[in-house]
C-alpha cells in the first residue's frame, strides 16, 4: 500500500566549498555592519554609524588582503589596482525618480 500523504519536494542541496562558505560569511559580516550603520544614521546615532562603517571597511580590507595571499613582508601600497574605477554613487538629492 502506498502512502496517501504527499511528500514534500526536496530541492537539491547546492554544496559549496569551505573557501566559498568563508567568503560568504565574511561578505555577510560586511553587509551586517553596513546595515547597522544605516539604521544608526536613521536614528541619528552618527558615532554608532561611523563605528559600523569602520568595522565593515576593516573586515573588507582583511578579506581582500587574505585573498591576495601575498606575504606581509612583500606587500606594497598600490600593488592591487582595479582595472576600472568603482561606479560613482549619486547623492540622494540628485537621483532621478521614477515617474510611475
Amino acid at each position: 500500500m502506498t502512502s496517501a500523504i504527499p511528500q514534500p519536494h526536496e530541492e537539491p542541496v547546492h554544496e559549496i566549498s569551505p573557501q566559498q562558505r568563508e567568503l560568504l560569511e565574511r561578505e555577510d559580516d560586511v553587509v551586517q555592519h553596513l546595515t547597522v550603520a544605516k539604521f544608526a544614521l536613521a536614528i541619528g546615532d552618527v558615532a554608532a554609524a561611523n563605528a559600523a562603517v569602520d568595522a565593515a571597511l576593516s573586515r573588507s580590507r582583511r578579506t581582500i588582503t587574505d585573498m591576495v595571499d601575498v606575504p606581509a613582508s612583500t606587500r606594497r601600497a598600490g600593488k592591487l589596482v582595479r582595472t576600472e574605477p568603482a561606479a560613482p554613487v549619486e547623492p540622494p538629492a540628485q537621483r532621478e525618480t521614477d515617474p510611475d
